[in-house]
């Protein structure tokens, strides 16, 4: 909330994200990015939300999800 100027209100399966519009779009898809893991299984913490942040913020997070990929197959190789 604090790094992307929102206020984020989470119910149930319901989220809904307070600010500007540019703003309330990037917080969506840092959610959406680390949704993407939380559904594979993978546990989130606070530096994933870190590096979803700065990715988002650097018009990157289109590359999250991969970079998470790649170190599930360099862990399995």
């Amino acid at each position: 909330e604090e790094e992307l100027d929102v206020v984020i209100h989470a119910r149930t399966e319901i989220v809904q994200v307070l600010g500007e519009e540019s703003a309330c779009e990037e917080a969506r898809q840092v959610i959406q990015a680390l949704m993407v893991l939380v559904n594979r299984g993978m546990t989130v913490g606070t530096p994933d939300v870190v590096t979803a942040i700065s990715m988002v913020k650097n018009d990157e997070i289109d590359k999250f999800v991969a970079l998470y990929e790649e170190e599930i197959i360099k862990d399995n190789t």
